[in-house]
């Protein structure tokens, strides 16, 4: 499935959508995060409609490199500006994958 996770410049998670998806992030250091959890980005058109990652205005002259660790699972995003680490102002948001949710069966009413 996709889901969107929102990281704060202290690499804490603001906001995981669907809030069930099992995404954690952590930092690293200065405009380096780790998160744990994801398939990977969402693949970009034509394949996919992934759009990779959102900064707000406030950070938008910053630069990100995600790379996917396939053994681990885990994103490695690097933020920088001007060559040297940044500290993010606002929010990052990454469109990754992640592990479908489980199949919660419907009960069917009884009446009628």
């Amino acid at each position: 499935m996709r889901a969107i996770i929102t990281l704060l410049n202290d690499g804490s998670t603001y906001d995981i959508t669907p809030p069930q998806a099992q995404l954690a992030s952590l930092a690293l250091g200065e405009g380096r995060f780790k998160i744990t959890g994801s398939l990977g980005l969402v693949p970009f058109p034509p394949v996919s409609v992934g759009w990779g990652y959102s900064l707000s205005q406030m950070d938008s002259k910053a630069d990100v490199a995600v790379e996917h660790d396939e053994v681990s699972g885990d994103l490695l995003v690097t933020v920088t500006r001007d060559g040297q680490p940044y500290r993010l102002v606002s929010t990052l948001m990454l469109h990754v994958l992640a592990e479908d949710l489980p199949v919660v069966p419907i009960i069917q009413s009884m009446e009628g």
